[in-house]
């Protein structure tokens, strides 16, 4: 049974924790994920004008690389500190100037599923561009070589829409 935060009945510090199987991200793109199963563990304490959630969990990301498509892993701890504050509280659009505090206020409506937090948070600790390597090669444009892995013998013929682009470089 998925165990939801349920702020109304929140009056004294209260612990939740809850186990996950395998799961499959949405990274965009028709690209995606898999999460290990991990366990969240969160404390709900009552605040003056909302709730502070602090927890953690390990994670474990298998992923496929963006430039060479070849295997990835991510892992580590994911540590969180948010205050959670009801939906009513929430500033109007033209009001916002977001301070670095306030980048751990969430403004919540309903109840809270972990799986929902759990979600938020491990979209948080991948980076925006997954590489196996900085240095990554990539792919072959023409053949779909895997550059990382040497030198693919394509004539390395150069697309003929840049061709306009060749005057431009020094002889």
């Amino acid at each position: 049974m998925a165990t939801v935060i349920r702020f109304s009945d929140i009056s004294k510090e209260t612990c939740y924790f809850e186990d996950f199987p395998e799961m499959t991200l949405d990274m965009g793109y028709n690209y995606q994920a898999i999460l290990d199963p991990t366990s969240i563990e969160v404390t709900v304490t009552p605040a003056t004008d909302g709730y502070g959630l602090t927890g953690s969990f390990p994670y474990r990301v298998v992923t496929a690389c963006s430039r060479c498509l070849g295997e990835v892993i991510i892992q580590g701890l994911a540590s969180f500190d948010l205050l959670y504050k009801p939906g009513n509280q929430s500033p109007r659009a033209r009001e916002l100037n977001i301070s670095s505090a306030d980048s751990c206020v969430v403004f919540y409506r309903d109840d809270l599923p972990l799986r929902n937090l759990l979600l938020q948070q491990i979209y948080l600790e991948l980076p925006e561009k997954i590489l196996c390597k900085e240095e990554c090669l990539g792919l072959c444009p023409d053949c779909g070589a895997n550059l990382n892995e040497g030198s693919c013998g394509c004539s390395g013929s150069i697309d003929p829409r840049w061709n306009g682009l060749q005057s431009l470089l020094p002889s």
